[in-house]
């Protein structure tokens, strides 16, 4: 009950209702189950990180070989089958982080491609506050890229500007919705306050650890 509380009404949803419209259409078009019909989203998340890992293991490589190989030592893993199997946010979250990479490499490849820019700026800041909070840390390399090519004067003030106009733009369009609810509901951006809440009616909650290089090697 605690992490069903936690996952369908704190974390930014669409992917649910994503897949709720899935079982609606899809199983009245095809007369699949509502079940099947729910994980068929999770399924095009896991093609979509397909992709993307292969376009950009081709934008490095230029051997698509090497491309393939890497994919493929990818898509094997049991672990990502079983995700892409089954309605769940991870599978949503990891399709994103496959998008982010791929933006990433072609910003980094092309930084004056107005294309690329806006890839970056959409995925990195319109669709990544859409996935789980631990896939925040993605923005790091996004921030680091961004401040280096500043720093060495491969992308300048107008260039930045773009960028932020298209992040902004993106994250009202694609995000902005989910955290006003979280704020009007729950009173918390991202809604932690209330998953500890709930967590408590059942459990006493223990002192929590400060983060640092410490507790997270105890993990």
């Amino acid at each position: 009950l605690v992490p069903c509380t936690y996952s369908y009404t704190v974390y930014p949803p669409p992917s649910y209702v994503v897949s709720a419209a899935s079982a609606s259409i899809f199983s009245k078009a095809f007369s699949f189950s509502k079940e099947k019909a729910a994980r068929l989203p999770s399924t095009l998340y896991g093609l979509i990180f397909v992709w993307s890992i292969y376009l950009t293991s081709y934008l490095i490589s230029k051997r698509r070989l090497i491309a393939t190989y890497i994919t493929a030592g990818i898509t094997f893993i049991p672990q990502f089958i079983f995700t892409m199997s089954y309605t769940n946010l991870d599978a949503h979250s990891i399709a994103i982080s496959g998008l982010m990479t791929l933006a990433i490499v072609k910003f980094v490849l092309q930084p004056k491609s107005n294309f690329n820019k806006a890839f970056v700026a959409i995925t990195s800041f319109g669709l990544l506050p859409l996935s789980k909070y631990n896939f925040f840390f993605l923005l790091l390399p996004v921030v680091m890229v961004l401040v280096y090519q500043f720093k060495n004067k491969i992308i300048n003030t107008k260039d930045l500007t773009l960028l932020a106009a298209w992040g902004i733009g993106s994250f009202i369009v694609f995000s902005s919705f989910w955290y006003i609810r979280n704020l009007v509901l729950y009173h918390d951006l991202f809604g932690q306050s209330f998953a500890l809440k709930v967590m408590s009616r059942y459990h006493e909650l223990g002192t929590p650890l400060t983060l640092n290089f410490g507790t997270i090697s105890t993990f």
